[in-house]
């Protein structure tokens, strides 16, 4: 009988685990629109149909913005690595916020212009860990 207990703990043990990482509460990918701003959490993917076009955002290199409520000497910045995917063609990108006047930085590739910034911004005492980050982005055609 012990046995059997043991088992069934076993059991309910793996099968808690196996459909405990199956389901995230987020999707990975998300379909996107060009001019249009989306989010996309560190390992997702945004899709734009119409363009042939994938973005994923990768993870955050380092993050050395000046924290709220503290004075620096440089603003820092923050960098993320995105990966492309133009028509099949496959390419890693570096974005660095440097946090521009309204928030948002710009980076260009190829024919495109991304709009962005990283979130949240960090706060004196606090630490921010991979899985809060998020990164807004608007893309759009560029000339």
């Amino acid at each position: 009988m012990i046995k059997r207990n043991c088992f069934l703990c076993v059991c309910l043990l793996i099968s808690l685990i196996v459909f405990g990482s199956c389901s995230s509460g987020q999707s990975k990918e998300i379909n996107a629109s060009m001019d249009q701003e989306f989010t996309l959490r560190v390992g997702q993917v945004a899709v734009f149909s119409s363009e042939n076009l994938k973005i994923q955002f990768e993870s955050v290199l380092g993050d050395s913005r000046c924290p709220k409520g503290v004075t620096c000497i440089w603003a820092g910045e923050a960098k993320c690595q995105i990966s492309i995917d133009d028509k099949g063609t496959s390419e890693d990108l570096v974005l660095t916020d440097t946090g521009g006047a309204d928030g948002y930085s710009t980076n260009y590739y190829k024919n495109l212009k991304i709009n962005f910034k990283l979130e949240p911004y960090p706060e004196q005492g606090k630490q921010i860990g991979t899985n809060d980050y998020k990164l807004i982005l608007t893309v759009s055609k560029s000339g």
